[in-house]
């Protein structure tokens, strides 16, 4: 496996099952070499999943006060994932102890409307989810690492 895509979210808190709606949709291209897992986010998991791995690409919610559909790419050295305990940060410093970072590490954070119980996500965040996947789809085709 060359790459692998991670939904990380929660599908019973409405915004939060973002990245596992967009895991989903990513999954039905069928394309060699490249893997799909989903996860609640826990560190352990993560890095169990990511290890070795040439490129790890997450899709994630976020709540950051921007606006909501805001879409974050953050590479790994970024500290927008190492601050106040976030669980792709913790997972990025097991890993960093373990010698079990993927060569390559790719985050799309997307910011929340609701993150209340219950199913579906808001417009704003279904938006994002899109450009997102279609993103994801690009890279996922043509390998090329994009940078925005």
């Amino acid at each position: 496996m060359n790459t692998l895509v991670i939904g990380i979210g929660d599908e019973h808190r409405r915004d939060y099952a973002v990245g596992l709606t967009a895991v989903r949709e990513l999954r039905t291209l069928h394309t060699q070499g490249i893997d799909f897992a989903e996860s609640h986010g826990e560190a352990t998991a993560l890095v169990d999943l990511w290890a070795d791995i040439p490129l790890a690409i997450i899709v994630t919610a976020g709540d950051t006060g921007e606006t909501p559909g805001h879409i974050e790419r953050i590479g790994p050295h970024d500290s927008a994932l190492t601050g106040r305990g976030s669980p792709i940060g913790d997972a990025m410093a097991l890993a960093r102890s373990l010698d079990r970072m993927p060569q390559r590490l790719l985050v799309f954070r997307i910011q929340i409307r609701d993150g209340s119980p219950g199913e579906g996500l808001s417009a704003q965040v279904r938006l994002a989810a899109g450009e997102v996947i279609s993103e994801i789809a690009d890279l996922l085709v043509t390998q090329r690492w994009v940078r925005h």
